[in-house]
């Protein structure tokens, strides 16, 4: 959050932290990935966390969903401390 303050601009999508229950839906990643796509993203932000894995129900693919198309749209540049820098292929 700090990051949009100091930079005077907006969060390209209104899911800009991680909120297990929320944006762990493949919906909502979906929406996400869109967002980054449709309003040219270059860079982001994402900081080392520990989110709870997948159970044996089937939803791995619903939450895996947003790190697919960052791994196959990012490529990490640079690491500070626990947040790591992505920048757009």
């Amino acid at each position: 959050l700090i990051l949009y303050t100091l930079s005077e601009r907006l969060p390209c999508t209104k899911y800009y932290e991680i909120l297990p229950g929320v944006t762990t839906q493949k919906n909502v990643q979906e929406e996400v990935a869109d967002s980054l796509a449709r309003y040219g993203v270059n860079f982001i932000v994402l900081q080392d966390i520990e989110l709870p894995r997948p159970d044996a129900s089937g939803t791995e693919g619903k939450m895996l969903f947003l790190d697919d198309y960052i791994a196959k749209n990012f490529r990490p540049v640079k690491k500070i401390g626990k947040f790591n820098i992505y920048e757009k292929i």
